[in-house]
């Protein structure tokens, strides 16, 4: 077997066994309201926990309903001039740093100096690789 039917054999196998992910998420998903509608669980916040035995086994299922909090960094920008700096309500947020890497590239390779003097302060780790497969469909037109 060549190398490019190797890949093609691998793409394929993956692609397959995405869709069947994809299939068994919408499944959970399903299952996942049905637990919440058994359990009752109508929390606006907070967790819950329900153990079940049945024959067979003993389950123990753990609900969470999260609060995704965010602030509208325009507006506390205005309001942070208001405060008085020993303001309680300072401490409920944190500035966060995040780098924007196109102008961090764009520093690194156009303006070294600038560059070395900030490099030291940020860190860099490859993450996963990522494998993205896309099926062709080819028509009888184009063969």
């Amino acid at each position: 077997m060549d190398g490019s039917t190797d890949l093609l054999q691998l793409a394929s196998r993956l692609s397959n066994a995405r869709k069947q992910v994809a299939v068994l998420q919408l499944g959970c998903l399903g299952i996942e309201r049905e637990i919440i509608g058994a359990t009752g669980f109508s929390k606006t916040e907070g967790r819950e926990t329900f153990a079940e035995d049945v024959a067979g086994g003993s389950y123990k299922l753990v609900l969470d309903q999260p609060i995704n909090t965010t602030v509208d960094s325009d507006e506390w920008a205005k309001l942070k001039l208001a405060l008085p700096k020993d303001h309680a309500g300072r401490k409920v947020f944190v500035t966060k740093y995040v780098i924007t890497l196109p102008v961090a590239r764009d520093l690194q390779k156009n303006n070294k100096a600038a560059w070395q003097e900030i490099a030291s302060v940020i860190t860099r780790k490859p993450g996963k690789v990522s494998v993205k497969v896309e099926e062709l469909v080819f028509s009888e037109a184009s063969s």
